[in-house]
């Protein structure tokens, strides 16, 4: 314990460790010794509180940056703004340019051709608008070009927004996936009436013969039309006449429709293959020869709806409908709102199989003719009820007033003072204004304070049947008729002494 004590005391003292090395005991490596400054920074050495090694930063001369002092201060390019590998060119001022690794764009018109004028070409206004021409200028987006997503050899141009392709001529459409079908449209390729024949990426013409289809070969060359039938030359083809009795490409075969058996309604045909008649049936038949009726109400599904009943006629059917249904199938709803059946104004709701008339006031009735009689309820209280067109008018009794002749015309007229009281209408209400020795709602109450029955000017208090009179100091009893002597409070025991 003794020599550790010792050395630790002398490397202390010499405060001095090995090149590398820094530290009270010489424990942490020294930071500034890998630490490459550039520029002409210097290492500054920062010691932390133990057990935390140190750290070191680079002092840097003025116009320099960065950890190391590696970038000029200014510079766009420092720190890179360009992602995912891109490497950064300085252009003027505080402009620069990304150039961005294979599988991410942003390289700002640079690269597979790509200028401002051809993406004028191959980009919608809409897209340049929204988006403006060289989107991801830091590389910040991925490319999809390298992995060629046109097709039919298209040129992938930009990616973003939205792939655009530069089309083959023959092709079209967002990556070149549609060909394009020359053939459609008003103008024909092909000249001449030639038969145009689209193809993948173009078309070709089938026409007569020469350089722009001016020559039409003669079909029937070759051609024989049996049975005295006659060869028409037509564009690439041809096609005989056959006289009465024959059918068939070359008019040799009978005409099995000339003894026709199919039904009068039917189509009839020659089978090419076998010389037979064929009949082609008319709605609401079937068989060999169409004349037997399909009875409709019998295939499965009934085809009247609603509930409707199918009755089976010859080549069709009929369907009685149910009330308030129409239609072949009974599948329309009868609307009997559209003869406007009600009234005055009324407004119509349709139901099924009926309709009902919502009647405006002052009429009444299924079709709402009829004036309602509003007097018959008695609307008026006190007052006579006179019918008016679609309304009512109250002639009130005299004292009555209003739209029903509910409210008083003269609130006092039910009002009675009593004792010859005056009624007057205040803005508290009714108010009783009594005579001389009365008092009350009513007046109906004598005020007895009118006779002044206190005595020593004590105050009177009138109250319904009764008095009380509040008394000075120094008097007592009903009408403050007792003297009292203050100084001796048990003379009048008892007595309620008011003071004033």
């Amino acid at each position: 314990e003794v020599s550790i004590e010792l050395s630790l005391y002398i490397v202390s003292s010499l405060d001095r460790c090995f090149t590398g090395y820094v530290g009270d005991l010489c424990q942490f490596v020294d930071p500034c010794t890998h630490k490459q400054c550039q520029n002409g920074g210097t290492c500054s050495l920062q010691m932390l509180r133990p057990p935390n090694p140190p750290t070191s930063t680079c002092l840097c001369l003025p116009g320099f940056t960065g950890e190391q002092c590696q970038g000029l201060v200014g510079d766009p390019c420092f720190p890179s703004p360009c992602q995912h590998g891109g490497s950064c060119q300085r252009l003027s001022g505080k402009q620069y340019q990304c150039q961005c690794v294979s599988g991410w764009t942003g390289m700002s018109g640079k690269g597979r051709g790509r200028t401002p004028e051809r993406d004028r070409q191959v980009c919608p206004a809409w897209r340049r608008d929204t988006f403006g021409l060289f989107p991801g200028k830091n590389c910040q987006l991925m490319d999809f070009c390298p992995a060629n997503p046109c097709a039919n050899g298209g040129t992938c141009v930009i990616t973003y927004p939205v792939i655009v392709c530069q089309c083959r001529p023959g092709f079209e459409g967002h990556t070149c996936q549609h060909d394009v079908n020359e053939c459609f449209g008003d103008t024909n390729p092909c000249l001449n009436g030639g038969r145009c024949i689209n193809s993948v990426g173009s078309f070709r013409c089938v026409c007569y013969t020469g350089q722009y289809c001016e020559v039409n070969p003669d079909d029937c060359v070759g051609n024989q039309c049996s049975n005295g039938g006659t060869c028409l030359d037509g564009l690439g083809s041809y096609s005989c006449q056959c006289l009465s009795g024959w059918t068939g490409l070359h008019c040799h075969l009978h005409d099995a429709c000339l003894g026709n058996a199919c039904h009068p309604d039917a189509h009839c045909d020659t089978d090419l293959l076998t010389g037979h008649a064929v009949c082609t049936c008319q709605q609401g038949y079937t068989g060999a020869l169409c004349n037997e009726d399909i009875d409709e109400c019998q295939m499965g599904a009934d085809p009247c709806e609603h509930g409707g009943s199918c009755h089976n006629t010859l080549g069709s059917f009929t369907c009685r409908c149910p009330e308030g249904y129409t239609g072949s199938r009974c599948e329309s709803n009868l609307n009997e709102c559209l003869s406007q059946p009600c009234h005055n104004g009324a407004s119509c709701l349709d139901l099924l199989g009926k309709f009902q008339c919502l009647c405006p006031s002052g009429f009444e009735g299924p079709r709402c003719k009829r004036e309602a009689n509003l007097c018959h309820s008695g609307p008026c209280d006190h007052g006579t009820c006179v019918n008016t067109p679609g309304s009512f008018t109250c002639v009130c009794s005299p004292g009555f007033t209003g739209p029903l002749c509910v409210e008083l015309s003269d609130p006092c007229q039910n009002w009675q003072c009593l004792h010859g009281g005056t009624c007057q209408v205040t803005e508290t209400g009714l108010h009783c204004f009594c005579q001389p020795g009365w008092a009350g709602e009513d007046c109906e109450d004598v005020d007895e304070c009118q006779a002044d029955p206190c005595l020593h000017s004590g105050s009177c208090l009138n109250s319904p049947g009764t008095f009380r009179c509040l008394c000075p100091q120094g008097y007592a009893g009903p009408k403050c008729q007792i003297t009292l002597d203050l100084c001796s409070p048990s003379e009048y025991v008892g007595a309620r002494v008011i003071e004033s």
